[in-house]
């Protein structure tokens, strides 16, 4: 019978979870030693089964964890329901969320590089989902600007969701990697504002 997690004490879970995303990073998800990760995190192998089934349990919560987290700072908008005048500030404020959310809690840089270090073929049914739900929405904005009106026409909206997804998915991880350099963020925010200008619906 499956395992049903138990709550874990704050400071082993952090211990557990930064462990994980070190050696997701580092190795992969198929190449992830389990092991490696319990004595990286200084648990009991015993205390780690006693929590977890196995390392895809492990890497669902380390998922459910980003999301839960980010999705606590970020608003995310109806995009469906947005008028003219308040796309473009709502699309600019979740950016602006999402940025602020990994600089208050720099520990979570580690766990979201976890969603891009994994391969295509180690993809697993939560970096899946996630992804899915990204390209859907950039497409949903994408489709809603244009109707607005606030979101150029002359290209189709399939290529331009295509292009506004790989631009921001390219900068994240790139802001990832280099996330301790102070200049990382004008750079980002520079390259934002390019990618937005580059979508807008010329005056």
């Amino acid at each position: 019978m499956p395992r049903t997690a138990q709550p874990l004490d704050a400071r082993r879970r952090q211990r557990l979870r930064a462990a994980a995303a070190e050696e997701f990073v580092t190795h992969g998800y198929e190449r992830a030693s389990l092991n490696r990760i319990i004595d990286g995190a200084g648990i009991a192998k015993s205390s780690f089964y006693h929590y977890f089934e196995d390392k895809r349990a492990l890497y669902a919560d380390l998922v459910a964890h980003l999301e839960r987290t980010v999705g606590e700072c970020l608003r995310v908008p109806g995009i469906d329901r947005l008028t003219r005048a308040e796309f473009w500030p709502a699309v600019e404020g979740m950016v602006e969320d999402l940025g602020r959310a990994l600089e208050g809690a720099p520990e979570l840089a580690t766990v979201a590089r976890v969603l891009y270090d994994v391969g295509p073929a180690e993809a697993t049914p939560e970096l899946s989902r996630v992804l899915e739900d990204a390209r859907a929405w950039v497409a949903r904005a994408i489709t809603h600007g244009q109707d607005l009106g606030v979101v150029r026409r002359d290209l189709p909206p399939d290529l331009l969701a295509r292009l506004a997804l790989a631009v921001f998915v390219e900068l994240d991880k790139w802001a990832l990697e280099h996330f301790e350099d102070p200049r990382t963020a004008g750079a980002a925010d520079t390259t934002m504002r390019t990618l937005f200008a580059m979508l807008r619906e010329a005056r």
